[in-house]
């Protein structure tokens, strides 16, 4: 058995040995002109060359499957895919210059990941950061100019696609999404990206319903060289610096990287008013090393941290905003020359990989070890004994005092009226927060703090290992595949960070009157914990394997992914009789699911190309939605969850012509099994203000995306491009979901039915158009516009007041007699927010100065400065038919819909010099 094994190693070494090299040509170019001296190696191999005075070049290599790496000084990286059989010309290659996309996704990088909002009370979530390099003119669009209205491609949440960094999964087991965060405003050391837009064949991960996006830092992927650039902007922050200097692979078979980063606002406007008091410093740093131990051996170490901390705004009804103005935010407020914003997000996770590969021909092995720890924090004002401080909150708003007068009966205060119009030169000369106010109040209790800044924490540490494989099994097959395991361990928490003026804090809920923890730990401090503490331990674990075939014009490919997900909760606080089980570990709650996809593409010439694709997707449910409230309790929702199902088909006719590039696709995605997590508070059912604040998860929900998007690029001459994006979908509940509720007063009430059946899933536009026209300068500058049009944007709806609980008086239980249902229909009509019409317009420059590069680039958003909602939600405060009758009856309701304002007419300009 030795010997047969020998031979048969000694005969492909052979074989190798005597096999003949086969030529490959190609020609490089900017589109204009030839480019020289760029350089063309080949990837995981020693190989490379540089193409001549009339950018052309030529290789020389065996059979097989080969990428290449194609970069020249000034321009962006480009990979090309080559499966040599026989002696090959490749098509020319056209290198596009950084200044053209590059800094445009630079400038688009600033509403990906400062922008995510994650308000208790309702989220457009955004997915642009994970399309930001998406070459697709549709998703890059969507990524672009779609962003400033939350825009989501097909409806998917972020959570539908998987983020890796140096191979490992940055998806949050909280909640499934990424945080971007954790690597933002280091966009050149991230600038080496793999994506995956839907379903399709993946190398690197299985993906999601949404695909993957596989990030890689490391010297041999990124562009050789310094580059500084500068950056001003009015929107979240004033200004960035970044620097960033990578050696490449050198001589001596080592390289080196690292990039840092800066970021900083201090809330104020400047030029052009934005949204106010968005507080805002961060900054970043990445290093990586890479040494390449022989041709097919490299190891990389790499480190990125990224320390972020800023300013939220907040959803808005519309007497807010026709009160406090489209900047308003009430978050914020002075205290001595300084503006501070009481709801701050605080992100510091820093992350370390080491990476070894080996790559020889059609092999390419990596093993990934990451490590990630640190925490991310939300703070907000905690207060007892007092009303909220919020000065938007619904006690100091006109209509307050306006709807406690009904003018038809003569019933109410007759001078409700008066008071409502006092209140509106008082809100108006009280609208930002009064943190003088709240020092005054503490000051005077005896050393009781009414009001303390509490902060939210998770606090998170992930243990990452992992193989990643591909192969060549025949000369049309390729194997791809990997196994997987994470250990994730999260401490939650909330802690008391400023007592503003006061000596202690009183360790008691508010809404029950009953200690938290034990009553030995009745006053706390500053640094303690307060109101919850528990551990959760997460083990995450899967194989994946994908095969590719291609005969002749046609490829295909096949994948599957088995994954494993356990789930433990365990309590550090006895919180107050209702959660009987706060204390202790709740025991492992696992999921097992199975995934499989498969497409295909068929080549109907060079130019014309057919694509399928089709998925079945299983998905574990996100951690917090497992528990009925998992801050206080180790209950388990009382329902047979399942995984989460996502299945889907898309087809596709793609166009490749030299001056026409486009692609028209219809799709339809059902998801079922799924499950949401919402908190509130509401005066249904509970009797009085102070047993209302709700934890509610909404089980067994089904959902139908469908519809279908065109990109098309037309090159009208050598300088002028036009291109357009039509996007036309529809996202609908297709069943009742149940809804189960936690309060204070009830660990978790009788499930109820959430008539949802044929609403719209709302928090982001069902229809999309877009033209765009582009002037490219044979002088190296450019300019373009595009025009926006928005339509069927519909607001979120609230499950709660969707359930019998609506006919029912929250005082006697009893159902209302005479309920009028035309009026039930129209106080639940879902609203559509108006037709929105935005203009972008963006521009660049770059000079050649001695062998070196600058560029400068610069976007300006919403042109015409139309002020607009970017999404909202309802409000479920008044549950029942009677309160929202009188809420709703004067037409200016105390507890209307909230809204998210987006941004007036705002600036992006950058400069970059590259050495």
């Amino acid at each position: 058995m030795k010997s047969l094994i020998f031979s048969f190693f000694l005969l492909l070494g052979s074989a190798t040995v005597l096999a003949q090299n086969i030529t490959l040509k190609g020609e490089v170019s900017d589109g204009k002109a030839p480019l020289s001296e760029a350089t063309v190696s080949i990837e995981g191999q020693e190989q490379s060359t540089q193409t001549n005075s009339k950018g052309v070049f030529e290789l020389s290599l065996p059979q097989g499957n080969y990428i290449l790496r194609i970069h020249a000084n000034g321009y962006q990286l480009q990979k090309v895919r080559v499966d040599l059989q026989a002696p090959t010309s490749l098509p020319a290659v056209v290198l596009q210059r950084e200044n053209v996309s590059t800094e445009e996704q630079v400038g688009t990088t600033i509403s990906i990941a400062d922008e995510e909002l994650d308000d208790e009370e309702g989220s457009p979530e955004m997915i642009s950061g994970f399309l930001q390099s998406s070459q697709d003119l549709y998703f890059r669009r969507s990524s672009f100019d779609f962003s400033p209205v939350f825009y989501r491609p097909r409806g998917y949440q972020s959570s539908t696609a998987t983020v890796l960094v140096n191979g490992v999964n940055m998806n949050k087991v909280e909640t499934g999404r990424p945080q971007w965060s954790n690597w933002g405003g280091l966009n050149d050391a991230t600038r080496s990206q793999v994506i995956v837009t839907g379903v399709g064949a993946s190398e690197n991960d299985f993906g999601g319903v949404f695909g993957s996006n596989s990030i890689t830092i490391a010297p041999s992927e990124l562009r050789n060289g310094l580059r500084i650039s500068g950056t001003t902007t009015n929107r979240n922050y004033f200004g960035r610096a970044m620097v960033t200097y990578n050696s490449g692979i050198t001589p001596s078979n080592w390289g080196y990287m690292v990039s840092a980063s800066y970021r900083g606002g201090n809330g104020k406007t400047w030029l052009i008013p934005s949204i106010e008091g968005m507080v805002y410093q961060s900054y970043g740093v990445s290093a990586a090393v890479e040494y390449k131990a022989s041709p097919y051996f490299s190891t990389n170490l790499m480190g990125i941290y990224s320390y972020n901390n800023r300013g939220k705004s907040a959803p808005l009804t519309q007497e807010t905003i026709s009160l406090g103005g489209r900047n308003y935010n009430p978050n914020w407020g002075m205290q001595g020359d300084y503006v501070r914003n009481s709801k701050m997000k605080r992100i510091a996770e820093p992350l370390f990989v080491l990476s070894n590969t080996y790559h020889k021909g059609d092999t390419k092995i990596t093993a990934h070890l990451g490590y990630q720890f640190g925490q991310v924090g939300d703070t907000r004002i905690q207060y007892v004994k007092s009303q909220n401080p919020d000065p938007s909150y619904y006690t100091n708003m006109p209509t307050y005092y306006y709807n406690m007068y009904d003018a038809s009966t003569g019933e109410g205060d007759p001078f409700a009226w008066d008071k409502a119009a006092r209140q509106i030169d008082y809100f108006k000369a009280n609208k930002q927060l009064n943190w003088d106010k709240l020092y005054q109040i503490n000051a005077n209790t005896g050393g009781e703090s009414m009001f303390s800044l509490n902060e939210d924490i998770i606090d998170t540490k992930t243990l990452t290992a992992n193989v990643i494989g591909t192969t060549k099994i025949a000369s049309n097959i390729t194997f791809n595949g990997g196994v997987s395991y994470q250990h994730i361990g999260t401490e939650n928490f909330q802690q008391i960070n400023d007592l503003l003026g006061g000596q202690y804090f009183l360790n008691k809920s508010y809404y029950s009157g009953e200690n938290y923890d034990t009553t030995e730990n009745l006053r706390l401090g500053e640094g303690d914990k307060y109101q919850y503490h528990y551990k959760a331990t997460v083990q995450r674990a899967n194989v994946f394997g994908q095969l590719r075939f291609k005969y002749g014009k046609a490829d295909f490919y096949v994948a599957g992914r088995v994954n494993r997900t356990n789930y433990e909760r365990e309590g550090l606080f006895a919180n107050n009789s209702v959660y009987v089980d706060s204390k202790g570990k709740s025991g492992v709650k696992y999921f097992n699911t199975f995934s499989s996809k498969a497409g295909l593409t068929y080549s109907i010439t060079g130019r014309h190309i057919l694509q399928f694709n089709t998925g079945y997707f299983e998905e574990a449910q996100p951690l917090n939605n497992v528990f009925v409230n998992i801050r206080n309790s180790n209950s388990i929702i009382p329902f047979r969850l399942k995984p989460e199902t996502q299945i889907t088909a898309d087809g596709s006719y793609i166009i490749r012509m030299p001056y026409i590039k486009a692609r028209l696709t219809g799709y339809v995605t059902k998801f079922e099994n799924a499950t949401e997590k919402s908190y509130f508070f509401t005066q249904s059912r509970l009797g009085d203000e102070s047993a209302g604040f709700l934890t509610q998860t909404m089980a067994d929900i089904e959902k139908l995306h469908f519809g279908g998007e065109l990109g098309a690029e037309v090159q009208i001459t050598a300088s002028w491009k036009a291109t357009g994006v039509v996007s036309i979908n529809q996202y609908t509940y297709t069943n009742n979901p149940i809804l189960f509720q936690s309060s204070d007063k009830r660990l978790v009430g009788d499930p109820l039915v959430a008539y949802l059946k044929d609403y719209h899933a709302g928090q982001a536009p069902e229809q999309v158009y877009s033209l765009g026209l582009e002037y490219q300068s044979p002088h190296y500058w450019w300019i373009g516009v595009t025009a926006n049009l928005f339509n069927n944007n519909y607001i979120g709806i609230a499950p709660s007041l969707r359930t019998e609980n609506i006919y029912l008086d929250p005082n006697t239980g009893s159902r209302y007699t005479n309920v009028d249902e035309n009026a039930v229909r129209g106080l639940l009509r879902q609203e559509k927010l108006p037709t929105l019409f935005l203009m972008n317009a963006s521009a660049g420059k770059s000079w050649r100065i001695k062998g070196h590069f600058l560029n400068a680039f610069i976007s300006v958003n919403n042109l015409l400065n139309t002020q607009y909602k970017t999404n909202g939600f309802e409000q479920a405060r008044k549950g029942d038919y009677q309160a929202m009758l009188k809420d709703r009856k004067s037409g200016y309701p105390t507890f209307g819909n909230k809204y998210f304002i987006g941004y007036g007419t705002t600036y992006y300009l950058n400069l970059t010099l590259s050495l």
